[in-house]
């Protein structure tokens, strides 16, 4: 995530010039912002998330995608939970697997059950049916991830080669 972690760096940097040097000019924000906006909008939220600058609708955006995704599974190997409604199901799913990627730790099933406002699902059930579905979107959100980072740096070569 270094691409990441260097937009994290040029958050607060201005342009300075280093005058009389033949210097380039510093990444400012401007340069940042054009890293951010080569990416696709989903991508763009999530590097919010990642950064701690979301927005309740940046948020629901990478929510939506990953349930989306979670219920297009779903369907398509003919997995669909008794008694719940697929969309809701999902999209609880896919706020633990955002949760989990966001704020790693080792969480019991209980917890992650609260951070999904999952109730009464058994334990075992869960694990045996629908665990799967969490580490599939855990893993689609680390794909993004390892993309973001790529794109940046795409980017910035870019940046680097126009000089």
């Amino acid at each position: 995530m270094k691409n990441i972690d260097w937009l994290a760096k040029t958050l607060h940097k201005t342009q300075s010039y280093a005058i009389g040097t033949g210097g380039m000019p510093e990444v400012d924000w401007m340069d940042r912002a054009g890293a951010e906006a080569s990416l696709e909008e989903v991508h763009q939220d999530l590097v919010d998330l990642l950064l701690g600058r979301a927005t309740e609708g940046g948020k629901s955006r990478v929510l939506d995608d990953l349930s989306s995704r979670a219920v297009h599974r779903c369907v398509g190997g003919k997995r669909v939970p008794k008694n719940r409604v697929i969309g809701d199901w999902c999209f609880a799913i896919a706020k633990m697997a955002l949760h989990r990627i966001l704020h790693p730790a080792d969480y019991s099933l209980r917890e992650r059950f609260d951070i999904g406002s999952i109730t009464g699902v058994d334990h075992t059930n869960y694990v045996k049916r629908w665990e799967w579905l969490e580490l599939e979107l855990m893993d689609t959100l680390g794909d993004w991830i390892m993309r973001i980072d790529f794109e940046i740096g795409e980017y910035r070569k870019s940046m680097q080669e126009a000089v």
